[in-house]
């Protein structure tokens, strides 16, 4: 569960109340289906403007990948400097993955 609050909130930058609120009313796979496909049903929950919107959208682009990864890692006990250095060493998530 921190694992989860942690990706939405510190890589995909939702902010934290905005989140909790999100979670209490969906499901982690409904808010990845709006963050794939129609991200601009956020705007209907409170603390998420255009200017926040926008910062989503693009960390969720970019870090969408490594859902899986900080998923895995943090339920293991890695922090998360950790999980960053280790992608970084090996190039990529799926490359970091495969080996663990």
């Amino acid at each position: 569960k921190d694992s989860v609050r942690y990706f939405y909130n510190k890589i995909v930058k939702i902010p934290k109340n905005s989140l909790e609120h999100i979670l209490d009313t969906i499901s982690v796979l409904e808010l990845d289906n709006i963050l794939e496909n129609n991200q601009s049903r956020l705007l209907d929950f409170k603390g998420i403007a255009k200017g926040t919107l926008a910062k989503i959208q693009l960390n969720w682009d970019k870090s969408k990948s490594d859902k899986e990864l900080y998923f895995k890692f943090r339920a293991l006990g890695f922090s998360n400097v950790l999980i960053k250095n280790i992608k970084d060493t090996f190039g990529s998530t799926r490359e970091v993955l495969d080996i663990f």
